[in-house]
């Protein structure tokens, strides 16, 4: 739950630099590190709660469900013994 989010703290500035080195190639370090300055918070905050979801509760969902298909499957194959007969 918090691990894909935190892997923005590296991921978000680096991409945020590739794009800075593509759509402006004659900016000095200083500008692209000022960029870098205002533009990080903002980004990474969008890109950490956009995993929520996805991470948060998509994976706490699919492991219920996942349990649940397993407990119904386990049922079906191994019927209850001494049932009768």
């Amino acid at each position: 739950l918090v691990s894909p989010p935190l892997m923005q703290v590296l991921c978000t500035p680096m991409h945020l630099l590739s794009l800075s080195l593509i759509n402006d190639p004659s900016a000095t370090a200083a500008a692209r590190i000022a960029k870098l300055k205002l533009a990080t918070p903002a980004a990474l905050l969008a890109r950490s709660l956009r995993m929520l979801p996805a991470y948060g509760v998509g994976g706490i969902l699919n492991s219920t469900l996942v349990a649940r298909g397993r407990a119904m499957a386990r049922a079906r194959a191994l019927p209850t013994v001494g049932g009768g007969g």
